[in-house]
């Protein structure tokens, strides 16, 4: 005789699996809006598939976010989701993988960069110092033309000419060698990324940091952390398309409770609820 908790678990399960298949359309409506954002934020954090390791994949659009679980820390997922050729605005970590996507506009996050600078200027002394508090220097700068910008100070074209400044500065500051390996490690990175430090002022309207994606990893860590991943592939494919429909019903501030008990009640498929903006 099976177990009560076994078999609230096995009716859990097959609820979970059922809403799913569901929400399949809402599920493609979410990679559609996703896939057309002029502007996307990837992120990921280790997961668990049958304690096994694996890693959740979120892609934040401006009014989408997907999430999908893969066995690894590669392109797949957002190849998947994008298409290598996708041109828009790609926000995101030094995380080398999203380089291959030759075709977007990238910005590396600033909230990265300012840890990287605080950790070297933590640790370092005498003239180590000096390479870290300048590139924060530049970074608060870039900051301060935007806000000069926000607040009608300064025209776009008047922020392009300053990014090109720090640009320039930015590679003065990196091309030559450093003493201190943290900090010639750091400067390289800032080397080979030079043209993606001040996309935000160019582009005036795109993020500085991928703050999107982090704030829809984290009530994925809380999951995790409570229950330690998914038992299997379909358990792990099931969370990714019903967290997607979730969060997106959130970013859009509609019920995602109320979403899902309605497609639930019907046979036809439901549109997710419009952004603000379209209301």
């Amino acid at each position: 005789m099976q177990q009560p908790r076994a078999f609230a678990e096995n009716v859990l399960y097959g609820e979970m699996l059922r809403t799913a298949g569901r929400l399949e359309d809402a599920y493609a409506q979410v990679r559609r809006a996703v896939l057309g954002s002029p502007q996307v934020v990837g992120d990921e954090t280790g997961w668990r598939v049958d304690g096994r390791g694996a890693w959740l994949h979120a892609f934040v659009g401006l009014t989408a976010t997907c999430y999908e679980v893969d066995a690894t820390r590669s392109i797949g997922p957002a190849e998947r989701l994008l298409g290598i050729d996708w041109a828009g605005i790609f926000g995101h970590d030094g995380w080398a993988v999203y380089d291959k996507f030759t075709a977007a506009t990238h910005q590396q996050c600033f909230a990265h960069l300012f840890r990287r600078c605080e950790s070297l200027i933590e640790s370092g002394t005498g003239g180590a110092l000096a390479f870290p508090r300048g590139v924060k220097d530049l970074l608060l700068a870039g900051f301060e033309y935007r806000n000069r910008f926000r607040s009608d100070e300064m025209t776009a074209h008047g922020m392009k000419v300053m990014a090109g400044r720090l640009t320039i500065k930015m590679w003065k500051l990196v091309r030559h060698p450093k003493k201190h390996a943290a900090n010639e490690r750091f400067a390289k990175f800032l080397e080979n990324h030079l043209d993606e430090l001040f996309t935000f002022l160019h582009r005036p309207g795109a993020d500085a940091t991928n703050w999107r994606g982090e704030q829809a990893i984290r009530p994925a860590v809380v999951n995790r952390k409570v229950w330690g991943g998914n038992r299997t592939g379909a358990g792990a494919s099931t969370q990714s398309r019903i967290m997607s429909v979730m969060q997106t019903c959130k970013q859009r501030l509609a019920d995602p409770f109320d979403f899902i008990r309605c497609q639930l009640i019907t046979t036809s498929p439901l549109a997710l609820p419009l952004p603000i903006a379209s209301r």
